[in-house]
C-alpha cells in the first residue's frame, strides 16, 4: 500500500488551503479521502485521478466533482 497523506501534505500538494479540503469534505466536490478513526488521510493515486477530472479545455466547460 502506498503512503497516505494527511490534510496538510495534501493541501500543499494541491496548492490550496487546508480549510478548503475541510470544506470539500463537508460539502462534496473534493478528492476522495479515508477516515481512519479520527484521522483523515488521502491516497496520492486518488489525488491524481481527482486532478485529472478537473482538467478543462476552455472556460465554457463546467467544473466536475
Amino acid at each position: 500500500m502506498t503512503d497516505l497523506w494527511d490534510t496538510r501534505k495534501t493541501a500543499q500538494h494541491l496548492g490550496i488551503a487546508e480549510i478548503t479540503l475541510r470544506r470539500w469534505r463537508l460539502t462534496g466536490g473534493g478528492p476522495a479521502y479515508l477516515k481512519l478513526g479520527r484521522a483523515v488521510r488521502y491516497d496520492p493515486a486518488s489525488l491524481a485521478n481527482f486532478l485529472a477530472s478537473r482538467v478543462r479545455d476552455n472556460t465554457s466547460q463546467g467544473v466536475g466533482a
